[in-house]
């Protein structure tokens, strides 16, 4: 290599266009695919690095773990509310693949629509759409955290981030299916619950009914449940991050998540 390059300078180029090649190819046997081969002159100088949490730093795969209902009690499933499976399947982008599996969408749609295939024996046939208002059906929204779909008969579900939801809820159902007041110190108890969910790396997703109470004379938001979903971390995500660390590199997460989930 010294030589082609003493002879011909601009062979310089080409030298180290192979040796970044090589070494591409030595990564790629460790299963590491470098996209961009300049990449490991730079790295050489890398004292923070960046890293994506979803897929990256965890498996990329929600599950629904359990329930939170709006009185802070938690719960393996809601079998109570008879409209649940509604609110979580019609306001949902994911649709039921031929072998009967969550397909399309965002993986939270898939864990919603995965706990009613497989603990409610959901099918596409038992998809209600006679009761919803068309056209209606609005994306998660990133600004508003929200999803939400209209019902004929003026009602609405609403999916979205707790936090931007609870203080407009008025009503929560319990694990009997029964209404109740969504008082302030009910309320506590939530928010409390939620802190310490979120501590237990849970993702939280309120699932709400709003419709028009001709009686009150105001909106009735009701809390069917807070979902409650687990995104588990890689196995060897906390090597990877301690051998970083130790080579002098600090790892920075970034993520939507709660503070305390993220933590």
């Amino acid at each position: 290599a010294s030589i082609i390059i003493m002879a011909v300078p601009e062979g310089l180029a080409l030298i180290v266009s192979l040796v970044q090649s090589m070494n591409t190819e030595q990564m790629y046997k460790k299963h590491i695919l470098v996209h961009h081969k300049a990449a490991f002159a730079d790295s050489a100088y890398m004292n923070i690095l960046f890293s994506d949490k979803t897929g990256t730093i965890t498996k990329g795969n929600l599950s629904l773990a359990e329930f939170l209902l709006g009185n802070g009690e938690i719960v393996k499933d809601v079998k109570g509310n008879k409209d649940f499976i509604d609110a979580i399947t019609l306001n949902n982008s994911a649709k039921i693949s031929s072998e009967g599996k969550a397909i399309g969408s965002n993986n939270m749609d898939q864990a919603l629509l995965t706990y009613a295939i497989n603990d409610y024996g959901y099918t596409e046939s038992m998809r209600n759409e006679s009761i919803v208002k068309e056209g209606s059906t609005s994306m998660f929204n990133s600004e508003k955290k929200c999803a939400t779909v209209e019902l004929k008969d003026g009602g609405m579900y609403w999916k979205g981030a707790t936090e931007f939801v609870i203080d407009r809820i008025n009503y929560y159902v319990d694990e009997k299916g029964e209404e109740h007041r969504f008082t302030d110190d009910v309320k506590e108890k939530l928010q409390k619950k939620m802190k310490e969910q979120a501590a237990r790396t849970m993702k939280m997703l309120a699932i709400v009914r709003h419709y028009s109470d001709k009686n009150e004379g105001k909106a009735r938001v009701t809390l069917y449940a807070v979902a409650c979903l687990r995104d588990d971390v890689r196995p060897d995500a906390v090597e990877t991050v301690k051998i970083l660390n130790s080579a002098g590199i600090q790892v920075a997460m970034i993520t939507g998540d709660a503070e305390e989930t993220a933590v």
